[in-house]
């Protein structure tokens, strides 16, 4: 996820820290989190990662002299999953979660404080379909809620404004369109944005993937620059 990313970059260029955990799996390549919906190998073990992640918040905070109210979330796919548990789970750690990739299993998370939301998701995923069922593509037979309903539970959990307000992105010529969803006026002023890439896979968007398997990758937009931005407006304060 280094590479994959860009991340390390925009955090040098922006002055944050970003921190990459391993997930757990006896394959280097296809670690996973224990997200609780898909049956990979953490949650096979129940391997009680939400569990590290605050033990490892514990670590960093005081050592890396963090601002413990500006702790974000981000994941792609599995690891995109996780961080919904997160905010679920820890709500008061987590200021907001970026992911990209991953739709809801079921809802049965219950997060005890409202979340702002950034998601990144394209039409053309085969691994987690934008619009439900199993992805032919992934490592375990899931079928997924589509990301319509995934984004409409975290707004309307968050008390946000319905319909959201919608803007579509000029088309940049690379095969991809963007659409862009904004759900405001949520409790504690929270938001959920949907960035729907049209033609784009699964994929991380602003940076180019060396796997063609994994579908065009929208280079429209910046995923790092968009999160970033997003994060910024939110602290939390208990």
């Amino acid at each position: 996820m280094v590479e994959f990313t860009g991340l390390c970059q925009t955090a040098d260029r922006e002055g944050f820290v970003v921190v990459f955990p391993n997930g757990s799996g006896r394959v280097a390549k296809s670690r996973s989190w224990n997200a609780g919906d898909i049956q990979l190998h953490a949650a096979r073990q129940n391997i009680d990662d939400v569990r590290f992640v605050n033990c490892l918040l514990d670590d960093l905070i005081p050592h890396l002299l963090v601002d413990a109210g500006r702790v974000y979330a981000v994941g792609m796919s599995n690891g995109g999953l996780f961080s919904f548990r997160l905010a679920a789970e820890i709500s008061p750690r987590i200021a907001a979660v970026g992911s990209v990739a991953c739709a809801a299993v079921d809802f049965e998370l219950k997060p005890s404080l409202p979340i702002p939301i950034i998601h990144f998701h394209g039409t053309d995923d085969l691994f987690v379909p934008f619009f439900g069922g199993a992805g032919g593509q992934g490592l375990h037979p899931t079928e997924f809620k589509s990301v319509p309903e995934t984004i409409s539970f975290w707004a309307k959990h968050n008390g946000c404004e319905f319909p959201a307000a919608q803007d579509a992105l000029p088309d940049a010529g690379d095969g991809t369109r963007i659409q862009l969803h904004l759900f405001t006026g949520g409790k504690n002023g929270t938001e959920v944005h949907l960035y729907t890439i049209v033609g784009g896979g699964h994929t991380w968007p602003g940076h180019q993937s060396n796997h063609a398997f994994l579908g065009p990758t929208t280079m429209q937009i910046d995923a790092n620059e968009l999160m970033w931005r997003f994060f910024q407006r939110f602290r939390r304060t208990h």
